[in-house]
């Protein structure tokens, strides 16, 4: 992955699964996944951790952290 592509984005692209499939998993609208994945959204830790536990790992509840 590279510096400028979300986890996400890149987790979704690996595996073939849709934004719209992970917003349902999670319960949040496909606008707000959009946002997350674009990077124009942060999520709350709570939906880390939900986004982490649907990829199973693919997607670390702390991708998010700034480095």
């Amino acid at each position: 992955m590279d510096n400028t592509t979300s986890p996400v984005k890149y987790w979704l692209r690996k595996t073939g699964r849709t934004a719209k499939w992970l917003s349902r998993e999670v319960g949040v609208t496909e606008a707000h996944m959009s946002r997350i994945i674009n990077g124009k959204a942060i999520p709350p830790k709570s939906l880390q951790i939900a986004i982490a536990h649907v990829s199973e790992g693919g997607i670390p509840a702390d991708a998010w952290v700034p480095e």
